[in-house]
């Protein structure tokens, strides 16, 4: 087992594409590990980009727009992610490029400041 000094979240999105400013987030997953040992909690869902999702984006993770059509904006479930992240780090593949920017984008859009 590792010792945590702080809780820890790995976490992973899926997006209309890859420019960071442009793109948004269509689903979001995180599993969030606790320093005190306790046990882990999940948060997953998809989201409504509000935007079109590109060709090359769904050859990747197959999230149509019928998928998304009926789903929350990440407006209306930003301060729920936000506050499940609350101060914990955040970690993934290719996260420090892509995923916690794309994060912070989004969370920044609605006033959340992402530190």
């Amino acid at each position: 087992m590792f010792q945590l000094t702080r809780d820890l979240i790995f976490f992973d999105v899926e997006t209309t594409g890859l420019h960071v400013i442009r793109d948004r987030i269509l689903q979001i997953a995180m599993i969030k590990y606790f320093k005190d040992g306790s046990d882990a909690k999940e948060l997953s869902m998809i989201i409504n980009p509000g935007i079109p999702i590109s060709e090359e984006a769904f050859k990747v993770h197959g999230i149509g727009s019928e998928e998304v059509a009926n789903k929350p904006t990440f407006k209306e479930v930003a301060q729920l992610l936000f506050d499940f992240i609350g101060q914990s780090d955040l970690a993934g593949y290719n996260s420090n490029r892509f995923d916690i920017p794309m994060l912070a984008e989004e969370f920044a859009r609605y006033g959340f400041d992402l530190d």
